[in-house]
């Protein structure tokens, strides 16, 4: 459907060299994006905010290009202009591909996937907002240049737990949505290796769960039949 193309171009965002990223990530996103638009209008949405993000990201792409080069001629533009420009469109993708996702979980009457939808909404604005501040320029001998320092961490930090969180819910709607008249197919095989290896784990860690659990609702079946013939004695 394109949910798997977008989570290996939703993982690119998060990483030390978001630079050189940035823009490979937006375009791997569109063409799963593309995908999804046909079951669900709001992607529309998301495409356009996606395709938005990739010209700030590209321009941090040449410009970062440019400076391996011993150009100093973006340096401003990527110090006090690409960091806010990176929040705010990235904060417009992600809020409307949260909204998207909470409309197909509605459309497909998968429960489960809407309140990891709308709370994330919450973290991602968070997480967008210690990005831009992290990022400001100030001095470093004053008491606010002091603080944006010690807040580069927290941010950080708040930043894997919220990729993460997005990730893991983009997953989620890899592994459980699928076409109509699909439900009963076996799994295909994606053509990203590393979607399979997740798709593996998953799936055997869902065959240990039910292995347990079934074993749990024995367990607790011979017991009550041995508590009736208890009383019965």
């Amino acid at each position: 459907m394109g949910f798997g193309t977008l989570f290996v171009g939703y993982i690119l965002l998060f990483n030390p060299f978001s630079w050189y990223t940035d823009l490979f990530a937006c375009l791997l996103m569109a063409l799963g994006l593309t995908k999804l638009v046909p079951f669900e209008e709001r992607f529309r949405r998301v495409l356009i905010a996606d395709l938005f993000a990739a010209i700030p990201a590209a321009v941090s792409f040449v410009f970062t290009m440019l400076s391996m080069f011993g150009s100093s001629f973006g340096d401003f533009y990527m110090t006090n202009i690409n960091p806010a420009l990176r929040a705010m469109t990235f904060l417009y993708f992600t809020l409307e591909l949260l909204i998207a996702i909470d409309r197909i979980a509605v459309a497909t009457d998968i429960g489960a996937l809407r309140l990891p939808a709308m709370r994330n909404r919450i973290f991602t604005a968070i997480y967008y907002a210690l990005y831009v501040f992290a990022n400001l320029s100030f001095d470093t001998g004053s008491l606010i240049g002091r603080i944006v320092i010690y807040s580069m961490l927290p941010a950080l930090l708040v930043g894997l737990v919220v990729h993460f969180l997005n990730a893991k819910l983009i997953f989620s709607c890899y592994m459980w949505i699928c076409p109509e008249g699909d439900e009963e197919m076996e799994r295909c095989e994606s053509r990203i290796g590393i979607i399979n290896r997740i798709q593996k784990k998953t799936d055997a860690m869902e065959e240990e769960f039910a292995r347990r659990r079934g074993e749990e609702e024995n367990a607790k079946l011979r017991a009550r039949i041995e508590k009736k013939r208890r009383k019965k004695k």
